[in-house]
C-alpha cells in the first residue's frame, strides 16, 4: 500500500488486527510497518499515515544515526568494537595466551584458535563482561554518591546482559541492574541510567515529580537520553 507525499510515494506495510487504534512504526530497514483495526478503511489508514509522515520522517531520520549494539560481527579485522562510545577496529592475531588490547584506535585481539568463530565470540564476550563489570560498578559507585545520605541503604548492584533494557530497579531486593552493553555506550549515558534507577528508589513510576527529581542530579538528562536512544539494545 502507498500514499503519495510531497511528490514521492511512499510505501508502507499493512497488517490488520483485533485492536482500537492504528499503530505505525518504522523499522531499522527504514520500512513502514502499519497495525490497523479491522473495521477501518483503506483510506482512512492511508489519511492517518499522512497525517504521521513528518513523525516517520523524523524516526527515519533517527535511525540512519542508530548504532546497533547488538549487531552480529564476525571477529574478523576490521569489525567495529566500541568502548565508551568509541569506535574501535578490530586486529585479530594468533597468540600463545588469550588477550585483548586497546592501542590507539584499534582493539588488538590475540586468541590461540585466531580462525575459530564460536571460540573468538566467547572469548570477547568474556572480555567484554570483565570490562563492563570494573568499568560500571565504579561509574556506580561515583555516581551514587550523590545519593549520599538520601537513601537508608545503598541499592545493590549487578552488571549482566538484558535483551531489551539498559537498567532496572527492583524495589523488593533494593537491587539495580545494570546492562552489560552499557560499556559500549558514552559515559554520560551510562551515568544517565544509574541515575535513572537511583531515583526509582524514591520515585517507582516515570511522573513528572520522578523527572523533577532525576533533573536535581544531571540537568542535562534529556541529551543524555537522546544520545542513548541512538544506541540499539534489541
Amino acid at each position: 500500500m502507498n500514499i503519495e507525499y510531497m511528490n514521492q510515494k511512499i510505501e508502507f506495510s499493512l497488517v490488520r488486527k483485533e485492536r482500537k487504534s492504528i499503530k505505525i512504526s518504522v523499522n531499522k530497514n527504514f520500512g513502514i510497518e502499519v497495525t490497523a483495526p479491522q473495521n477501518v478503511s483503506d483510506e482512512y489508514v492511508k489519511e492517518v499515515v499522512y497525517k504521521k509522515m513528518k513523525w516517520i520522517l523524523k524516526q527515519m531520520k533517527r535511525i540512519e544515526n542508530i548504532i546497533d549494539v547488538n549487531e552480529e560481527i564476525k571477529y574478523s579485522d576490521g569489525d567495529t568494537f566500541y568502548i565508551f562510545g568509541t569506535p574501535y577496529k578490530l586486529i585479530v592475531k594468533k597468540g600463545i595466551k588469550n588477550k585483548m588490547r586497546i592501542f590507539g584506535n584499534n582493539i588488538y585481539m590475540y586468541v590461540k584458535e585466531k580462525d575459530n568463530f564460536k571460540y573468538k565470540k566467547s572469548y570477547a564476550e568474556k572480555w567484554y563482561k570483565k570490562v563492563a563489570s570494573i568499568e560500571l560498578k565504579f561509574l556506580y559507585d561515583q555516581v551514587y554518591k550523590l545519593f549520599s545520605g538520601m537513601y537508608d541503604e545503598k541499592p545493590q548492584l549487578s552488571i549482566r546482559k538484558m535483551k531489551s533494557k539498559w537498567g532496572s530497579y527492583s524495589p523488593s531486593q533494593n537491587k539495580i541492574v545494570l546492562n552489560t552493553q552499557l560499556i559500549k555506550t558514552p559515559k554520560v549515558c551510562i551515568e544517565y541510567v544509574i541515575v535513572h534507577e537511583l531515583c526509582h528508589v524514591k520515585y517507582r513510576n516515570h511522573r513528572k515529580e520522578f523527572y523533577n527529581y532525576v533533573s536535581n542530579f544531571i540537568p542535562d538528562w534529556e541529551a543524555r537520553r537522546d544520545e542513548l536512544d541512538k544506541y540499539v539494545n534489541v
